[in-house]
């Protein structure tokens, strides 16, 4: 059938042609049938727009020389069924792995449409790079180019073109989520491959664990567990059938979650009262931080994975006259470090009121917080913090390396000894 404006037109072939006819070779091999069966369909649709009754066969034969690139470039899982229209464009399907995606190409003026799948599947960059390709070719080419595109970002992204999982893999998604309780349940994927558990330990402490789930679940484990610990997550053998096993990830996150708590602990006092540089957003994975000191200095504390109470690694960076009091302070420290005191009480036994105390909930800055950058204005560029400051007592302004490296290349007054640039602080002027 075509729809041609309020008109439908139905063509009758006649006398169906024979099986010889329409395959003369059934013992061709598979790619051969396949890009043979397709001209067919071409050859079919052709007459249609021709409104002529010509034999499947003739068509077929015409077709399939005027289109021989075309089969060249087709293969198994891979077929294009489209319908020329008046107007010189063709539309219809192209298919990509196990999914079909619908196409119109535009003739001599190469105009590309296609589904939101298939554009999201071949990208910005590529879709324009295809649309490029289509000009001045004829609808055979133009069909087999989106074809090639579609297969090769298949190819790229086999997940994209996956079925979608059958109706027993949501039923047993419900099953293994009530097994679980809802309140376990932190986020689920707006597709459903995936759900993001929520396991709480012994000091009130929620660990996050994201599950991406294979179509065969549950007969098949998860394809991926990504837990927010500072280890990875093992998962204990999978039960036959899959019953249970997402209760069972659950219960292997809360277990391994309760071996950090001491870490969380000691962290969230330090979140609490110090403030923190970085991690900008940290999580539970993050056994780091690196807090703010007065001058400009910051220290970088790194708790042991096996005893959070041990002395951690300490490292003060910044201004060397800001950093050199914290750092000889903190030597001295790990020599005699009380584990009964924590990780806060012997920082600030150390440091004293050299730590800056973490921000007001109201959102005020904390006496000695970090400064931005005199020259660019900003606190962070490039995940760098200021770490150079001016050496005037009176000025103090912090800079980072890149920002003043630049400043002090464009001053004509700056002076340059081997690979140390001099020259006066572009805030105070001062040398």
């Amino acid at each position: 059938r075509e729809q041609a404006g309020t008109s439908e037109v139905e063509l009758e072939l006649g006398e169906a042609p024979t099986t010889a006819d329409v395959f003369p070779a059934l013992t061709a091999s598979v790619p051969e049938l396949e890009g043979f069966l397709d001209s067919a369909i071409l050859a079919l649709n052709q007459e249609y727009v021709d409104k002529t009754a010509q034999p499947v066969a003739a068509a077929a034969q015409r077709h399939a020389r005027r289109g021989a690139a075309h089969q060249r470039r087709l293969s198994p899982g891979a077929m294009a069924a489209t319908i020329p229209e008046p107007g010189g464009t063709c539309a219809g399907f192209v298919r990509a792995g196990d999914r079909e995606f619908f196409v119109r190409v535009g003739g001599a003026g190469g105009g590309l449409e296609c589904d939101g799948d298939l554009a999201v599947l071949l990208g910005e960059g590529g879709k324009a790079s295809l649309e490029a390709r289509l000009p001045g070719l004829g609808p055979d080419e133009q069909v087999a180019e989106v074809l090639a595109a579609a297969r090769a970002a298949a190819a790229a992204s086999p997940a994209a073109v996956a079925p979608p999982p059958p109706p027993a893999f949501y039923a047993a998604l419900l099953r293994e989520v009530g097994l679980c309780g809802w309140a376990a349940v932190g986020a689920v994927a707006p597709d459903l491959s995936g759900v993001t558990l929520r396991g709480g330990c012994g000091g009130g402490w929620a660990v996050e664990a994201e599950v991406l789930l294979p179509s065969s679940f549950p007969s098949d484990p998860p394809l991926a567990v990504t837990a927010d610990l500072p280890e990875p997550l093992t998962l204990p053998p999978w039960p036959p059938g899959g019953a249970g096993g997402l209760s069972g990830v659950l219960a292997t996150l809360r277990s391994a979650a309760r071996k950090w708590e001491a870490h969380f602990a000691a962290l969230d006092c330090l979140d609490a009262r110090c403030h923190v540089l970085e991690p900008e957003r940290p999580a539970r994975a993050h056994l780091h931080r690196r807090v703010a000191l007065r001058g400009g200095a910051a220290l970088r504390v790194a708790l042991r994975k096996e005893d959070a109470g041990a002395p951690p690694e300490l490292r003060v960076t910044g201004p060397e006259k800001a950093a050199r009091g914290p750092r000889e302070a903190l030597s001295a420290r790990l020599s005699a470090w009380d584990t009964g005191l924590g990780l806060v009480g012997n920082l600030e036994a150390a440091l004293g009121d050299a730590l800056v105390a973490a921000p007001a909930s109201g959102g005020a800055v904390s006496e000695g917080a970090p400064r931005e950058c005199g020259v660019c204005y900003t606190l962070r560029l490039g995940g760098e913090l200021p770490s150079v400051a001016c050496e005037n007592e009176a000025c103090g302004a912090p800079f980072h390396r890149a920002c003043l490296a630049e400043w002090l290349h464009a001053d004509a007054t700056a002076k340059r000894v081997y690979s140390t640039l001099y020259g006066a602080c572009p805030y105070c002027g001062a040398p």
